[in-house]
């Protein structure tokens, strides 16, 4: 199954913003304002979660990364999973995040 996680906004939570855990696959994180939560802001927790599409995402002011994936693949900055146009400061891998000039 594929799931849709589509224009939220993610606030101040205890752990990340938005995580994908336990071998999930396929998925689609899209269009979501995530800010301000005390780990990351999307994660990708684990090796065996591939294939996500991650896209157009806003991420910012997360403790420890905006974007972080844990996977490792032939995806975006040797990830298993494709992050595509998201704009965020601080990420554990090259190519999770745009530029951050336009952050709103």
């Amino acid at each position: 199954m594929i799931n849709l996680i589509e224009k939220n906004e993610v606030f101040q939570n205890t752990q990340d913003g938005i995580q994908l855990q336990t071998n999930v696959h396929a998925n689609i994180v899209q269009l979501n304002l995530v800010r301000q939560n005390v780990r990351d802001g999307i994660r990708v927790f684990d090796t065996a979660s591939v294939g996500n599409t991650i896209e157009q995402n806003v991420m910012r002011e997360n403790a420890e990364h905006d974007a972080h994936d844990d996977s490792v693949g032939p995806g975006s900055g040797g990830t298993a999973n494709f992050w595509i146009n998201n704009k965020c400061e601080r990420e554990n891998r090259p190519e999770l995040c745009k530029n951050a000039e336009f952050l709103p």
